[in-house]
């Protein structure tokens, strides 16, 4: 009975020892096609040898994660070379081979293929918004562009590796986006204009530079003081604190000394006490943020500090 059970587990390893070189001669041959075709990508005649190839594969045992690699190496071809019809076609039946392969089978369609080539034409336009940004070009041509990143949407792609830098490069964008129109509303922090649509970027953006933040709250503080009835203004300012980064106690604190001593100064002291109210729990809030909220004695500790910047 062991003399079995031994030649059993040989013949088992035997099967397995086959298994495995069999997947090693398809890897091998996989790169080689790949190597192949990255030789000269836009030549018709390495196509059609490409495809005839690639079919044959269907017969080897690539498993899941080395099949989504050929994939991904063939999309990556047209990432190169996107406006090239033959490598389209040659991309789009590739896919197809990828996507039949799917267990179960997928069907793959022109529409599909139709949204990695609006993916591509979507990450070139990225990367030029981005350069435009970094050079700090024109803001009617920024606005413009802030507009469609703002929109853009990628629920209904397909997850690969054009996709994921894709949403990357829509972050940087967002990231760039908010330092620049920061940086123009320090300066002018009445621009309606600009600040819609810093709006837009903060509700992309979680994590805006510290300070430049903290600089352009000071700076919109100044401007609300100073129009105490402006209630777009107002509604900005709220927002743009609750969307503050953590910038930790001692920033907040200096956000709401700043409002105390504004407020102090301020010839429309009785139209800024429920500003002050607003920012002083925003402060507290913050200080307390296990909390959530500000606890009933910093609402005490709000009132006394508003009573002792009152003019008499």
């Amino acid at each position: 009975m062991n003399k079995k059970m031994s030649r059993g587990d040989a013949l088992g390893w035997l099967s397995i020892g086959a298994s495995l070189y069999q997947i090693e001669q398809a890897k091998e041959r996989r790169n080689k096609l790949l190597e192949y075709v990255g030789s000269d990508p836009l030549n018709p005649d390495i196509h059609k040898v490409f495809l005839a190839e690639l079919n044959d594969l269907k017969a080897l045992a690539l498993d899941g994660p080395e099949l989504r690699s050929t994939y991904s190496s063939i999309l990556k071809i047209l990432v190169e070379h996107p406006q090239n019809p033959e490598l389209a076609d040659l991309v789009y039946q590739a896919s197809r081979w990828y996507f039949s392969l799917q267990d179960p089978p997928i069907t793959y369609t022109l529409e599909d293929f139709s949204k990695i080539q609006n993916l591509i034409t979507k990450k070139q336009a990225l990367e030029k918004g981005i350069q435009y940004l970094e050079k700090d070009r024109s803001e009617e041509y920024v606005n413009r562009f802030s507009g469609w990143v703002g929109k853009l949407n990628f629920d209904d792609c397909e997850d690969n590796f054009i996709k994921r830098e894709v949403l990357v490069l829509k972050d940087k964008f967002l990231d760039l986006y908010s330092v620049a129109f920061l940086k123009r509303l320090i300066k002018n922090p009445e621009d309606g204009k600009i600040y819609c649509l810093l709006r837009l970027a903060l509700e992309k953006n979680t994590n805006p530079n510290p300070e430049l933040y903290e600089n352009f709250l000071l700076s919109l503080l100044r401007c609300m003081v100073d129009n105490p009835k402006n209630r777009e203004l107002k509604d900005l300012l709220m927002y743009s604190l609750g969307k503050a980064p953590r910038m930790g106690g001692a920033s907040s604190l200096k956000i709401y000394n700043a409002a105390l001593d504004l407020f102090e100064d301020s010839e429309f002291q009785k139209d800024l006490r429920v500003l002050i109210l607003d920012i002083g729990r925003w402060y507290f809030s913050r200080k307390n943020w296990l909390r959530g909220s500000p606890k009933p004695q910093d609402e005490q500790q709000i009132q006394n500090d508003i009573l002792m910047r009152l003019k008499h």
